[in-house]
């Protein structure tokens, strides 16, 4: 349980990261690269369409970066072999 509960969390703050850095972003940022996907799909507002796009990006670097540290966190700890008296 404590594996899942470290992949949501560090997936949650990520996502703000990266809702944090959409609004940083702001309307007057160069969106240049993402004419052409907003074209495409017919999107007339692109920049609410980047931030959202910042925001699914960064929770998948989150949830991997979580999975990494739920891994060492579970990891099993070898115990040392008892050595007997002799």
């Amino acid at each position: 349980m404590v594996g899942c509960g470290v992949i949501v969390f560090c997936a949650l703050v990520s996502a703000a990261v990266g809702f944090g850095y959409g609004l940083w972003r702001g309307l007057d940022a160069d969106h240049s690269a993402w004419k052409e996907v907003c074209d495409e799909l017919h999107i007339a507002d692109c920049w609410p369409f980047v931030r959202v796009a910042y925001i699914h990006n960064a929770s998948y670097l989150g949830g991997l970066i979580g999975l990494i540290l739920a891994l060492v966190c579970i990891r099993p700890i070898p115990i040392p072999a008892a050595t007997s008296p002799a």
